[in-house]
């Protein structure tokens, strides 16, 4: 697995003669790219050509991450996501308080996915609508979709859902979260795909 690291900032310290020194800055967390949090100075594995986050320490991993979607495969599947989308907005299947050019418009707004070692501990609401903190193989915060990639027959079909997720709460349809309409699209987007869902 090839490492990705984010190297440290380096500050040079000035004087009347130029610059004598230069000294380590505190680490800090930097946002590149779209959603994705780096911490300045740390390292984060990649794998298929995607950056693996450290999940939460509070949850437990089911086993090792062996396969992440590669960016090119993540934008198929955002794609076919998109386009189920905007067909049920099309026709009727899916509405918005913020009608239905508004809604087309913020499609164009999914964000990218990260992908984390395990689950993370979020605040999330579950299906039959209480709110509870725990730790979830797939979260919909308002900085974009996290999936963990530690369950690989579930990791491309998480892409899928957690991209609908975010999108029916962008929209104002929080009522939609975690139903079966977001398994609808999410099995939709699964037929049209190439080779369907993988797991390697």
């Amino acid at each position: 697995m090839k490492k990705l690291l984010v190297l440290l900032l380096l500050a040079a310290c000035g004087t009347g003669r130029g610059v004598s020194t230069a000294r380590v800055q505190a680490p800090v967390e930097m946002v590149l790219g779209g959603t994705a949090t780096y911490t300045v100075g740390q390292a984060y594995p990649v794998l298929n050509g995607q950056v693996i986050h450290p999940g939460s320490v509070e949850c437990v991993g089911i086993a090792p991450v062996t396969y992440v979607p590669s960016p090119a495969r993540v934008t198929e599947i955002k794609a076919w996501t998109e386009r189920a989308l905007r067909w049920d907005l099309d026709h009727g299947a899916l509405v918005s308080p913020l009608g239905i050019a508004e809604a087309k418009r913020l499609l164009q707004y999914l964000p990218a996915i990260r992908f984390y070692d395990k689950p993370t501990y979020n605040y999330s609401r579950w299906p039959d609508g209480t709110w509870v903190w725990a730790c979830a193989q797939g979260f919909a915060g308002f900085d974009g979709p996290k999936v963990a990639a530690d369950d690989p027959a579930r990791t491309e079909r998480l892409t899928c859902y957690e991209s609908v997720n975010f999108y029916v709460g962008l929209i104002g349809r929080l009522d939609l979260w975690d139903t079966t309409y977001i398994q609808t699209v999410e099995n939709s987007v699964g037929t049209q795909l190439t080779g369907g869902w993988r797991v390697q």
